[in-house]
């Protein structure tokens, strides 16, 4: 819904020729003015509101011109306009910041999701030594891991560009670890990646544990 519309904040969006034509119509005495009905207001205003010129409103009403530019005066067309366009423009922004969030949500639990996938196995090779496990252990996931962080840190670093600059004397906006398991938190001006130890460590061991096995085959 619009504000109410004060003097001070009228606008109006008349050409020079436009003008003289109303003021010339004002000094013949408006006529035809009770000709306007609430149907051709309401199809003037809906034309307007979807972008056509006055010229083009006149032509595709088989209206004058004139009466057309009375009515926008009247009734503060231009004004309007601005703040019909001013609330969607605030609606888009809000619709914007929310979606960004949601999209770091998403990225978050889909490493959270990595992370259960893989750390019970690994931990598990690790520990007992038991390499044969690796054989049911899909490592291409892995590589949706890494490009869901990569996504992650851009989309953060989008978010703190929006949010605030960091300073000296504050952390910085974006902190996340790969190292481990991952949780989102907002706050007032920041998010945060917060983590646990161990995923990543675990993930060099197999790495290396794979480069060894490559080795010995040649």
């Amino acid at each position: 819904m619009t504000k109410e519309v004060t003097k001070e904040e009228r606008v109006n969006d008349f050409s020079p020729e436009e003008e003289t034509s109303l003021e010339e119509f004002r000094k013949a005495g408006r006529p035809g003015i009770l000709s306007i009905s609430d149907k051709n207001m309401s199809q003037w205003f809906a034309l307007y509101m979807s972008g056509k010129s006055y010229s083009e409103i006149a032509l595709i009403s088989k209206s004058k011109r004139v009466l057309i530019l009375h009515v926008s005066r009247t009734q503060n067309w231009a004004t309007l306009k601005k703040a019909y366009f001013s609330d969607i423009q605030r609606v888009i922004i809000e619709e914007v910041k929310n979606t960004r969030i949601e999209s770091v949500k998403f990225m978050t639990d889909l490493i959270r999701f990595i992370h259960k996938t893989y750390t019970d196995t690994m931990n598990d090779i690790l520990a007992t030594g038991d390499m044969s496990k690796l054989v049911n252990m899909d490592f291409k996931t892995l590589t949706y891991y890494f490009k869901a962080i990569e996504q992650l840190e851009k989309m953060l670093e989008n978010t703190s560009n929006k949010i605030r600059k960091p300073t000296k004397d504050k952390d910085p906006v974006v902190n996340i670890n790969i190292n481990a398991p991952s949780s989102l938190e907002t706050g007032e001006d920041d998010i945060n990646i917060k983590t646990t130890q161990g995923f990543g460590d675990t993930l060099k061991k197999l790495s290396d544990f794979k480069k060894d096995k490559t080795n010995d085959k040649k």
